[in-house]
Formats: C-alpha cells, structure tokens, sequence
C-alpha cells in the first residue's frame, strides 16, 4: 500500500516539474526570440543601408561619366571650339552642339554650357536653363579646379524645387577653359524614389539621406513621417540618441536611439562613398516586437491552461496509468514486429542498394539490389569488405570519405563500384553512423546514377555546342527585355556595333531604344509588332554605333512569353546591311542620272532636227563633219561610265524587276543620239543653271562614275581636301561634265598605271580675290609645249588615230569661262600635267546663307 501512495506522489511531483519545465522552457524562448527578432531587424536594416549605399553611389558614378563622355568627348569639343570660332552665332554647328546636350537629356532636369562668365551659351531644352547663386559657386569652382564637380542638393530659386548641378570644364588641346558644361538633376525623377523605396511592407521604416554642415546634420530628402523636410529639418550634432547625428559624426552600423519625432528607433547607417551624404535606414522599435508580442500572449495562456489541467488530470492520469502502460507496451510490440517486418521487406525488395557494415567496412547485410548490380552472390558479398566493390582508383580515397562521415554522422557522395566481371558504373551513396547496444555500424542507401551521367554529359555537350555556336556566328545573336536592356549579346553583335566585347556593350547600353536607334519611333513599331505577332522577319532599322557612326541593320526576331503569354524577352538575329543599302542608294542616283540623259537627248535630237535645214546650207559643213565626227569621242566617255555604272549595279542587286529596269535603261542608252547633246553644248554655249555646291562632294560623285575605268589602268587617286572649302553657285551637270573629260584625259595619258592627286583649298587669284582652287595633277607622259598652247582650240587633238576630236578641252574652258572661272595647264615631259581651276567664291554670301 505504502509502495502505491509513494508512486503516486512521485508521478504527481513528475507531472508537477515537468510543467515548471516546460513553462520556464517557454518563458525562455519567449525572451530568445524577443532578442532573435531585435537581431533580424538590425540585420536586415545593415543589409538595406549597405545596398541603398552601393546603389547611391553607382549612381553618382553614372552621372559623372555621363558628363565626363560629352564633356572630354572629342566630337563635342572639336565641334564647340568650331563653333566659338564663328563668334558662336546661330546655325546648324549651334543645332548639332544642343542636340549633343539633348542625347543626354532623358536622364537630366537640363542640360547647358556656360562661357567663361557664367552666361548661357547653349541649353537644352532651349530657353529652360537659369543660373543661380548656387550655380554660380559651383561654376567658379569648376573653373578654378579645371575638374568635374559634382554639387549639393540646393532649392531652384524660380520653382522652388530641389535640384542638383554637375559641372565640367571644357578644355581645348590647349588646355584652355572654353566654358563649363552643366548637367542638372531633378532627384525626384528617380533618385529620392530610388531611395525611398523599401523591400517589404513595413507601416515606420524609411530611409533618410543626410549631410553635414557646420554643426548640424541636414536631412536631404522627404520624409515618411514629416511634410517638406528636405534641406529644411536641422539637428544639432552633439545630439547623441539622434541617429542621424551619429552618422554624420562618423558612427557606422548599428544605431539605436530617438528619432526627429522622439520615436525610439532601431537604425543602421552607411557612408557614400566619395561623398558628403551618410544612408540612415530605421524601424520603429515598437513594429518589430508586434508578433512577439502577439507570440508571448497566447504563450502565457498556453502555459496557464497547462498549468491548470495538469492539477485536474493528475489524479485521473495516475488511475489510469498502469492499464494504459501495459496496454501500450503490448500495442507497441505488436507494432514493432509489423514495422520490422515491413522494413525487412522493404529494404529486401528496394530499387536502391542497401548495404550495412561493421566499423570496419565489413558487409553484414546487403538486400536483393545489390546482388543484381554487382553481380555476386549473397553469401559471396557477405564476406567481402565495402572497399572490395569499389574501383581501385576510388578505394584509397575512400578512408578520407568515411573521416567525414564520422565528423558529421552521415554524408552523399559519388564513388565508382565495380561489378564481379570487372565494369564499373558510378553511384550516389547516402551513407550515415549507426550505433546499436554500443557498436558502431554503417548504413549505406546507393543509387546507380549512369542514366543521369549520361544525360549530364550530353547536356554539357549541347550546351557546349549551343555556345561554340553562339560565340562564332557571323551573324549577331541577341536576347533583350521589353523595357530595352540587353540580357545577353554575341560578340559579333558588339562589334557589329563598335564594342569590343559582348561584356562592355551590355554595361554601356542600358536603353536600346534611345541609345541605338536613330529613329526612335523605329524601336517603337518593333515592340507593337512583337507584342501582335509571334515574330518579326526583315525589320530594317538605322542604328548608332559607339562612336556615333551610323549603320543599317536588318532583324529577324521573336517574342519569348511565359505560359499566361506574357512576353518575358525578345531574341533574334541582326545583320548589318549599310553596304546593301549603300548600293541601293547609288542605283537610285544612277538611274535617275540616266533618266535625265535621255530626256535630255531626245530633246537635244528634236531640237537638232529643227535647225538641220539651215545647218546644210551653212558655209560651215565642212566643220559640222569634223565636229560631228568629235562628238562621238566627247559621248562615249560619259555614257561609257553610265554603261559601266549600270554593271556594276545589276552585278549587286538580286530584285528581278531592279535588273530588268537596269536593262531596259542600259538598251535606251545605247540607242540615244550621244552626238547631238555635246554638239549643242559646244555649238550654244547655254548660259549655266546656279546652285549652291559642295565642289568637294561633286569631284567624289565623278570619281566614283570614272572608278572602273581607272581600276583598269592601275591608277591611284590621292585626295587633299582642305576642311573649310565654302559652297560655290555653280551648275552641277556642267561641272560634272568638266571633270570627267578631264579625269579621262589623265587616265589616257596613264596607260600604264600611275596617280592622280587632287588638291582643293582656298586662295587669292592675281587680283587678290578670294577663290576655291582645284588642282589636278597627274603622273601622265606630259604635254609637249609646241601642243600645250593649242589644247583649248577647238577640233585640235592629239589622238585622232583612236577617236579623239578636239572638243572635250574646248567644251571644259567655255563651261568654266561661263562660270567666271579660269583654268590653265602645266605640263613637263616625262613628269605629268597639272590643271588648275579657280573660281570665285564670296564668303560673306556663303555665311548669310548658312544662317538662313
């Protein structure tokens, strides 16, 4: 009896500590998550202020290059120091400088240049840009340092809103300051979003900017929990419960103490690099312990209920408590012989081999999975260590694998076994420490993974070919979002575009469509076009490359979409087409140059017929005969560089209907009077129809019309174009027609190769005016002087034996001389000819006409 009451006092005291226990236990874990929480929020806090950091100063980095790429650019400058030069008047050089300013504009509230006195110069948009007091100081600065300078948050005094300045010296080979470039920042565009942002819900965090001036900390931006703060809300900082203060006196990491509304606050800080701003990010200590709080009430109910049941089921616990052991005791053998039965069939008949050794690695037990892969019978790998089915290259590794299963009581890891015939196969063994009654034991569960190496292996070949493919295709291969970022590029797509790797195009283009394309509305139509259709085929774009040339581009590309159709990336091919292109323009102009011929031909031939009646009776028949017999060398020239023009063009193009029109016009051509055009131009002299030409671009036009005749001759052409050769009035058919006559005569004189130099600049004639001189030399046999004073006479010629007639040197003087231009000739035996050109220019009429 004594035996049963001492049992039962000793459960009821069991009962009793185990529920002081268990509620200690809680009350315990309570104060460990309080502290776990704590540490959480400081931790994630940390991290913020560290990412927010390193965003902030990725970003100034950003603006600065931004402004270091126009300012020390050399296109910018060149441009600009040409520009200061014509005393910065209004003009196309003036329009290319903002339009400059205005590429980099998507980024900038405005942008300017300022001169030497801080006077606008140039903006964009135009008329937008205002100098402050605070500018001014920024200027000067600038000015001073001749570096970039990037300034404070300061209030624009005309909007009132907070903006930012950045400023670099413009500095020319001279190392002179020609003006300032200005950038200018409006922080609630992007950055104070930027910063502002937080990356959970949250009902108090925020994030604060601040600055030191003097003895105060400045908050720079708005704030979450106070209305127009930025620049405005000053503290001082010896304040040390202000978080703020702290940061701006130097304290990173982890900071505790009010906030500006006295809240008490849990906050982290970081420096910016290269900077004046500290990151401050909090949390109101009272939202962190919300759920701990709500945790720690239904705890301590959970406990006193515990409490309180313990006392009323101790006694109906202890009554019931031998039957229901003893009951338990035979469930849970019955159970236990099920389970074990159920594990031996289990183990016996898995897919998987089961294994178990001694500490020695002596096989005890194996199931049926390991007798079918390796090959032996049971009682035969019943005698065998684990060593003696592995590979021998594996087996002196395998001592080191199981010092780590030791340390760590279980470990996966892929070894080579090796059947009873001598193959090997690779498996997965998940092996893990058993210890019964004392003994240690190892449990191993090994996996035959040679389907799944096999298809490792041919994965790892695929993409291995996938990349060797995208690596060396000539063809530019691409991946980029909706938005305009370039996920992935080949390096025939950076170079096709001017980069030298795939690496540092993706870094330095962040927007396609502003960056790349020329007309951005182009861009535009591609992404509506992907967005309706699967694919877009043969999409022609002009495209900037980084140097800011420009090329022709050609896209085969097609929308990537997620399973609810959303498109999650284009991908595609481009293909650089600037030379298909290139050849397309000249068959354009070649063909409307022929159209012209023959219009003008045919009216050439009904006029000629109108006046052949009182050419018969004229007294100088005899001369019309031998002029008529000229005309067909003056004729063949030209028509002969049309015909071989016509060609060249049906060689490159590939349209049916292109070739067909190519030969329609090349038989037209060829069945035109030539005779009678040049007939009349000698004949009439007709006065020449004006107009404004670059005397440059037109020599380069003839060049190419006269190119395949040269390239027959071996000849060589050097060009010496001075930079500043003005517009001249001057009709373009004529001096076309001058030109080639007299690139065809140094070509004939240059039978067996040689070179034509060409030199165009602007000088003083005798009379002290200012003129364009063109001169052209060439490394012929030269002229005899007894001939050189008879080349500009009519019907004289030196090769009448091959066709020549004499009037090609006679139409070119009487088109110059109706030009008010002269011409003259040197020649040397031996040595070659130079033919100078000179005409009148007026310079002052060619600047009012750049201005209009």
């Amino acid at each position: 009896m004594n035996d049963k009451i001492k049992l039962k006092i000793s459960i009821n005291l069991l009962t009793i500590v185990f529920f002081l226990i268990l509620s200690a236990t809680m009350i315990a874990g309570g104060i460990v998550y309080y502290k776990l929480e704590k540490d959480q929020t400081l931790y994630n806090l940390q991290a913020i202020a560290n990412e927010k950091s390193g965003k902030i100063s990725t970003w100034r980095k950003a603006r600065m290059d931004d402004l270091r790429a126009l300012s020390e650019g050399p296109y910018f400058l060149k441009e600009f120091e040409e520009w200061a030069k014509t005393g910065k008047k209004e003009g196309p050089k003036k329009e290319t400088l903002s339009n400059r300013i205005a590429k980099t504009h998507y980024n900038y509230l405005a942008g300017a240049v300022l001169d030497k006195n801080g006077t606008v110069d140039l903006s964009a948009p135009q008329g937008t840009f205002t100098v402050s007091d605070h500018t001014l100081q920024l200027f000067n600065k600038t000015l001073k340092t001749k570096k970039p300078n990037f300034g404070d948050f300061y209030r624009y005094p005309h909007s009132n809103k907070i903006i930012i300045d950045l400023m670099a010296p413009l500095i020319n080979r001279k190392d002179e300051v020609m003006g300032v470039l200005v950038l200018r920042i409006d922080p609630d565009e992007f950055f104070y979003p930027m910063i502002q942002t937080w990356p959970n819900a949250s009902r108090t965090s925020e994030t604060i900017l601040a600055q030191r001036e003097g003895n105060e900390v400045v908050y720079l931006n708005e704030l979450r929990h106070r209305k127009n703060t930025a620049l405005a809300l000053r503290f001082q900082n010896s304040d040390k419960l202000l978080p703020a203060s702290g940061a701006v006196r130097g304290r990173k990491g982890i900071l505790e103490g009010f906030d500006y509304r006295g809240v008490y606050v849990l906050a982290a800080a970081h420096d910016i690099p290269d900077s004046p701003w500290y990151i401050i990010t909090k949390t109101d200590l009272s939202e962190v312990f919300i759920p701990a709080r709500k945790q720690s009430f239904i705890m301590l109910f959970l406990v006193g209920a515990l409490m309180t049941l313990s006392g009323i089921g101790i006694n109906y616990f202890w009554r019931h408590r031998q039957a229901y052991f003893y009951k338990q005791l035979y469930e849970a053998g019955a159970e236990r012989e099920a389970l074990t039965q159920h594990y031996a069939y289990l183990t016996k008949y898995a897919n998987d081999i089961i294994v178990m050794t001694d500490d020695n690695l002596n096989i005890i037990e194996v199931n049926d999975s390991a007798v079918q892969a390796h090959g032996y019978a049971m009682d035969e790998l019943l005698k065998m260590n684990i060593r003696d089915l592995l590979s021998p290259d594996y087996r002196t590794k395998y001592d080191t694998l199981i010092l780590q299963l030791d340390e760590n009581h279980g470990k996966v890891f892929e070894v080579i076994q090796q059947r009873k015939d001598g193959t090997t196969f690779p498996v997965e063994v998940s092996a893990r420490v058993i210890t019964v009654e004392g003994k240690k034991f190892y449990q191993g569960i090994i996996r035959d993974i040679t389907e799944r190496k096999q298809a490792e292996k041919a994965l790892k070949e695929s993409e291995q070919k996938y990349r060797s493919i995208f690596e060396n295709a000539v063809e530019g291969i691409f991946q980029s979002t909706v938005k305009g970022h370039f996920i992935s590029i080949n390096p025939a797509t950076a170079h096709m575009h001017g980069y030298d790797s795939p690496e540092e195009m993706i870094k330095a283009v962040f927007d396609i469509e502003a960056q790349l394309y020329v007309d951005q509305e182009r861009r535009k139509e591609y992404v509506r076009l992907l967005k309706d259709k699967e694919r877009v085929e043969n999409f022609e774009a002009e495209m900037y490359r980084k140097d800011g040339s420009k090329i022709w581009t050609s896209m085969n590309v097609r929308a990537v979409r997620d399973d609810a159709g959303n498109i999650l990336y284009f991908e595609g091919a481009i293909e650089d087409i600037t030379e298909r292109k290139l050849a397309e323009e000249k068959l354009h102009i070649l063909l409307a140059e022929i159209e012209d011929k023959n219009r003008e031909l045919h009216k050439a031939y009904a006029e000629l017929k109108t006046s052949e009646a009182s050419l018969v009776q004229s007294e100088k028949m005899s001369s019309l005969g031998l002029l008529s017999a000229g005309i067909a060398h003056e004729l063949k020239n030209p028509l002969g560089i049309i015909l071989q023009g016509i060609n060249y063009v049906q060689l490159s193009v590939e349209d049916e209907m292109m070739k067909e029109v190519c030969e329609r016009t090349k038989k037209s051509a060829i069945r035109a009077d030539t005779i009678i055009q040049n007939l009349l131009n000698f004949a009439r002299q007709t006065p020449p129809s004006l107009g404004e030409t670059d005397i440059c671009l037109l020599i380069e036009e003839v060049l190419v019309m006269v190119e395949h005749q040269m390239s027959l001759r071996n000849i060589k052409v050097i060009r010496n174009f001075s930079s500043d050769i003005p517009a001249i009035n001057v009709d373009s058919n004529q001096m076309k027609q001058v030109f080639i006559n007299i690139f065809i005569n140094a070509t004939d004189a240059m039978k067996d190769g040689g070179t034509i130099s060409i030199t165009i600049m602007q000088e003083l004639n005798k009379e002290e005016q200012p003129c364009i001189a063109i001169k052209i030399t060439d490394t012929g046999k030269g002229i005899p002087e007894d001939v050189l004073s008879k080349v500009f006479d009519p019907f004289y010629t030196t090769k009448r034996n091959s066709g020549g007639t004499g009037l090609g040197l006679s139409v070119t003087k009487g088109i110059i001389d109706h030009h008010r231009g002269s011409i003259d000739i040197e020649s040397k035996i031996g040595e070659g000819t130079t033919i100078t050109i000179m005409f009148l220019c007026d310079l002052l009429k060619k600047e009012a006409a750049i201005n209009e």
